[in-house]
């Protein structure tokens, strides 16, 4: 039998049917009696390790009550494809609980988020003025209060948080006027800090670099614990796609190639620290 690798499908799905369980106050031993599962059994199912069938999933919905159609429907669909891998691509559209898709929490999961952008400061790193207008420029207006928050949320999971991050920032980035000079300067104030309290590694890709990898657009990778692959994730006009193995070797080669190219490190802070001089 074909070993079951932990996807993004099946994590998600284990986390949301034991939060569900535990709200309920309901032990690993009483649901896995319920279920006539042995208890190791489910404790694997809501980790991930195992796929949950799905008739176990409806009999987990029926004892956690619940009824509600739209939420019954979403875990199933899910449930029928814990298998697959590959990418998972959601439209602006899509109505899917935020508990469920959830970028915050793949944050926090990580062991190490790593970020490029050519043509902006990641938004993880983005102050909210910076990302403020970024927001309004990029976002229908009915979806730029739903964007503001999912910013506010990720912020708040990476603070305090375990997650090592990388990023490699496209020296175009130093000049583009987001919001304003005031704003530029103090965005660019707030990399350097990073950099130097050692909360993030930041590395500038210098603009006669013409030829990369990164060319093909923004991504962020989250790089998770064992036994878990990384997700490469990317969001465009389309809506948002997270990528899985095999596809997701391609974020690990291109973030390592974009890593080679970019300055190291103390250069990296120091055309920073020039670049805010210059707008002071």
């Amino acid at each position: 039998m074909q070993a079951f690798i932990p996807t993004l499908r099946a994590q998600w799905l284990g986390q949301h049917l034991r939060e569900l369980r535990e709200q309920r106050g309901l032990t690993l031993k009483l649901v896995a009696e319920h279920l006539n599962r042995h208890l190791s059994a489910l404790g694997r199912y809501e980790s991930a390790e195992w796929p949950i069938p799905r008739t176990d999933v409806v009999n987990l919905m029926e004892l956690y009550g619940i009824h509600d159609t739209a939420t019954r429907d979403r875990l199933l669909r899910v449930a029928e494809n814990v298998w697959r891998t590959h990418r998972w691509c959601l439209a602006p559209s899509d109505n899917l609980d935020a508990s469920f898709i959830d970028l915050s929490w793949l944050a926090d999961r990580a062991e190490r988020l790593c970020l490029f952008h050519p043509g902006m400061v990641p938004k993880p790193l983005q102050l909210p003025e910076y990302h403020e207008p970024v927001a309004r420029y990029t976002h229908p207006s009915g979806q730029r209060t739903e964007a503001m928050e999912q910013y506010r949320e990720l912020q708040g999971a990476l603070v305090g948080t375990d997650t090592k991050i990388q990023a490699v920032v496209d020296e175009s980035a130093l000049h583009r006027t987001i919001g304003g000079v005031d704003v530029l300067r103090a965005q660019l104030a707030h990399l350097r800090d990073l950099q130097q309290r050692g909360q993030a590694e930041i590395r500038v890709l210098p603009a006669d670099v013409a030829l990369h990898p990164g060319l093909s657009g923004p991504f962020w990778l989250f790089e998770l614990p064992q036994p878990y692959a990384p997700v490469g994730y990317q969001d465009g006009l389309a809506g948002a796609c997270y990528v899985e193995m095999p596809q997701v070797e391609r974020f690990v080669d291109t973030y390592r190639q974009l890593a080679d190219a970019a300055m190291g490190l103390f250069e990296s802070v120091g055309l920073i620290e020039k670049r805010i001089a210059e707008l002071t």
